[in-house]
């Protein structure tokens, strides 16, 4: 589908090499870095109410469409809406904004690496119910998706419409915990150093 980035300036290094697939920053995005995101299409996630109307009236003056995936915090308690009914309200008016498109909702697994997999369980069961709720209040989302790369490898119906494979494209399992004959990676590179 495309790439996940932690920052703009990633994003940028993609985009300036040529890359034309879709690139969403699954970390913090900043007011000052909403026009720069817009001219290079670049999607960003969402998690105030507040944020998507600053980018939305951007967009609406620079005759451009934000391309917005709605961030959830189910339980890593860095980023994103609250599941609540308020954060309901707010979506469902974030989805009426001129200029933007929510083409993407999803949250991130704070312990899937872990070998007990409640804690997870607990994060998608929220999600998908949250998630529900919004569609009931007639806002469909398109692209759904919650795992990192220890949930794509042991959470299969976890995997929805999308999966963000991190430390797993470079061959390494994402903990020691991971089931490794769940999926069999090679490191990709090695890095070697002399002391001097």
């Amino acid at each position: 589908w495309g790439f996940g980035v932690a920052t703009l300036d990633e994003a940028l290094v993609l985009k300036n090499e040529g890359i034309h697939k879709p690139i969403l920053v699954l970390g913090c995005v900043f007011p000052d870095q909403y026009l720069e995101m817009l001219r290079h299409n670049i999607r960003m996630n969402v998690y105030t109410e507040e944020m998507a109307e600053s980018i939305s009236q951007m967009a609406a003056r620079e005759g451009m469409t934000a391309y917005m995936h709605i961030k959830l915090d189910t339980g890593m308690s860095r980023i994103g809406f609250d599941c609540s009914d308020e954060s309901i309200e707010d979506i469902v008016r974030i989805s009426k904004l001129s200029g933007v498109e929510m083409t993407g909702i999803f949250t991130h697994f704070a312990a899937a690496d872990e070998l007990d997999k409640s804690k997870a369980k607990a994060q998608y069961d929220k999600f998908t119910a949250f998630v529900d709720e919004i569609e009931k209040n007639g806002v469909h989302i398109s692209i759904k998706h919650c795992s990192n790369s220890a949930g794509m490898m042991e959470l299969d119906y976890a995997n929805m419409d999308m999966v963000r494979a991190g430390i797993a494209m470079y061959g390494l399992y994402p903990s020691e915990e991971v089931d490794k004959n769940s999926v069999k990676l090679t490191p990709a590179l090695s890095m070697k150093s002399h002391v001097v």
